[in-house]
């Protein structure tokens, strides 16, 4: 049990009769982004949980509308990204031929704050879009799971555990 919440709905994302490639939508009451770094503590206690995952990523928004998908960009990327932070947009479609040069125009003109960074963004405006679906969030890069690294980093510290329990320490 991860403590994230009592009432949790899993929906296979589907195009027409068939699913597409592993996409899976959890649902539940409560703020998306804590659930991600309480998902990621978790992980650390039982990360054999991810064998079959690739990515979590948050999601805060979910509409079929542009506008309402600018809104949101424009009302938390003021509150949330300082002038001093960078950001960047990334947009990956699922099932969708949505043109992401013209979405990302549109929704950069929404960001009045910080700087673009496409390679270290203190701030990630991840777009998923889903046939007509607009799924959207304003995250920082670790409120993403990649296996990948997620792996790594545990590695990295049950190496340092070992290191530091070593009775031949310098």
């Amino acid at each position: 049990m991860t403590g994230i919440s009592d009432q949790i709905d899993v929906y296979f994302i589907r195009s027409k009769d068939r699913a597409i490639g592993g996409l899976i939508a959890i649902v539940f009451e409560g703020d998306p982004i804590i659930a991600v770094r309480r998902i990621r503590e978790y992980l650390t206690k039982k990360p054999w949980i991810l064998k079959y995952t690739l990515k979590i990523i948050p999601v805060e928004i979910v509409t079929n509308s542009l506008e309402e998908l600018k809104q949101f960009v424009r009302r938390y990327a003021a509150e949330r990204i300082a002038s001093n932070d960078s950001w960047k947009i990334r947009i990956s479609k699922h099932a969708s031929k949505a043109p992401s040069r013209k979405i990302i125009d549109m929704l950069a003109k929404e960001v009045q704050t910080g700087k673009v960074s496409l390679e270290t963004p203190d701030w990630i405006i991840n777009i998923e879009i889903i046939r007509d679906a607009y799924l959207a969030a304003i995250i920082r890069p670790t409120d993403i799971i990649r296996k990948k690294e997620f792996i790594e980093q545990i590695e990295k510290t049950k190496l340092l555990e070992y290191v530091k329990r070593s009775p031949h320490n310098f």
